[in-house]
């Protein structure tokens, strides 16, 4: 019989450090994301200042969007087959 020591490092101390791991991943990728969340926030104001500055001169520009959604193109096999 193994001791307690060699059970604990072979089957318990794995699951432990991949535990370890995914946890601090998941807190990079929460951090990451909010990062990018206040980079497009500040964007975004300053793209609706832009907007107004060009207004003010007597230009016109587009309307900025707030959401672009681009459909992806079909796999080839989902294509029809020309004959």
């Amino acid at each position: 019989m193994k001791d307690a020591w060699t059970e604990f490092k072979t089957a318990v101390l794995p699951w432990l450090l991949a535990g370890a791991v995914v946890v601090l991943l998941q807190a990079a990728y929460a951090r990451e994301a909010e990062n990018l969340r206040k980079a497009l926030a500040a964007q975004a104001v300053e793209l609706g200042r832009i907007h107004d500055l060009i207004a003010q001169q007597g230009y016109i520009s587009a309307p900025v969007s707030t959401t672009t959604v681009v459909a992806p193109s079909p796999t080839p096999a989902a294509r029809p087959r020309s004959k």
